[in-house]
């Protein structure tokens, strides 16, 4: 089939997939504290979907609703709220139900008076993210000048503008026009079930996400790819289809390990971001601008990376969170390819799978830390698939810059 009559029915099906896809992650959205009966709140009055719940008193009932007291001052965050949108809609339900006066509303880095009645009154903010302490987080305080103050029954936010997600939609009709692109010689039977299978695991990955440092967006771009490179017959021989679907059940899982488990970042990361920072600012590889030049970094590359991260205006933690995450999928697809070579399709699938299952491997790659040690395992798995290649000064050369940077 050639170029031109490929194109006359996949740019309607692109076009489709886009408003489809579009529609069908744009589910809303919404995140809803109700204050007494927060679905699990530890002994650190953390729950899911706020922390830091300093200042209440305990939860009671005043008439039909269940709400908390706040004393003089109380507070409480909505972690990762602005990873909904970047313009958000605050509502508040909260009475002052037997105390007068005026409390002082903070919400992040704005402050506005309240005027506490008997009567439950609903206050909706429209609220612009801006960097601040808080980063993403809705940071939400109650100041009186009484022992007691204002009786808070719920806090909601969602996207302050709902529309279709066309970023998100493009993402899913591109993976779904990669697949069927690259597979397009393969056999229907087989090929059909798969994108079909792609595209549910996306829409219920949008369904089950939860706000973590990464962003959905992200994530639902790295299946894409992951999805349109095992698409290509090589990763699904003819002798075992499912291997495909083994490999996808492994990217899933690895892409969910922050969800389930959370991101980690350990604090040595900050001193190679710190020397990242001040080599664009300027002040070279120090730790101190105008001190001396100390090598207190023990990740040159990293901290090379990290600084062209930050001059193109990428935030280093977040960079160095969805690269770490990008390498454990580099990591199963050179680890499946280099058993390939060694052990034969047969057991090459247990290469990826034992990897996958490794918390060390997790920990320090899927979850973060921020550090070069994943970039460090990369570099010794793809050193050891070089060695495997035929003895030529260009297999030679590829092998020594990967055993030096690694």
């Amino acid at each position: 089939m050639g170029v031109r009559h490929t194109l006359i029915w996949l740019l309607p099906l692109l076009a489709a997939c886009l408003l489809v896809g579009s529609a069908a992650v744009s589910a809303p959205r919404t995140v809803t504290v109700t204050l007494g009966q927060e679905e699990y709140l530890n002994d650190q009055g953390e729950a899911r979907n706020l922390y830091n719940l300093l200042g209440w008193g305990q939860a009671e009932q005043y008439g039909e609703r269940s709400a908390r007291r706040a004393g003089a001052s109380a507070s409480f965050i909505i972690p990762l709220a602005f990873r909904l949108d970047t313009d958000l809609e605050l509502t508040l339900i909260s009475c002052g139900c037997g105390i007068h006066g005026t409390a002082m509303l903070t919400i992040n880095d704005m402050q506005m008076p309240v005027t506490l009645t008997d009567q439950w009154q609903v206050q909706r903010f429209v609220l612009t993210h801006t960097p601040s302490i808080h980063g993403n987080d809705l940071y939400l305080a109650w100041h009186s000048a009484n022992d007691l103050g204002p009786l808070v029954h719920r806090a909601s936010i969602a996207p302050a503008t709902p529309a279709l997600p066309l970023f998100e939609g493009g993402i899913l009709a591109l993976t779904v026009a990669g697949m069927l692109w690259v597979g397009r010689r393969q056999s229907l039977r087989l090929l059909l079930p798969w994108v079909a299978l792609v595209v549910l695991c996306m829409l219920a990955g949008q369904a089950l996400y939860e706000r973590h440092l990464l962003p959905w967006p992200v994530l639902l771009a790295y299946g894409g790819i992951a999805a349109v490179l095992l698409t290509f017959p090589y990763a699904a021989p003819a002798a075992a289809p499912w291997t495909r679907f083994v490999l996808w059940g492994v990217v899933l899982w690895v892409l969910a390990v922050p969800q389930l488990f959370g991101t980690w970042l350990m604090d040595d990361a900050f001193i190679s971001f710190r020397y990242s920072r001040n080599l664009i600012e300027g002040h070279g590889l120090t730790f101190n601008p105008g001190g001396a030049i100390v090598e207190g970094y023990t990740n040159f590359l990293w901290v090379i990376y990290i600084a062209g991260g930050l001059a193109l205006g990428f935030e280093p933690v977040l960079l160095a969170q969805a690269t770490t995450l990008a390498i454990a999928l580099f990591c199963l697809t050179a680890c499946y390819g280099l058993a390939r070579q060694w052990l034969g399709t047969r057991w090459a699938l247990a290469a990826p799978v034992l990897l996958a299952a490794m918390p060390a491997f997790l920990t320090y790659s899927a979850r973060g830390s921020g550090m070069e040690t994943a970039l460090v395992a990369l570099l010794a798995v793809l050193a050891l698939w070089a060695i495997w290649r035929a003895q030529t000064w260009q297999g030679g050369l590829l092998r020594g810059c990967c055993v030096r940077w690694s």
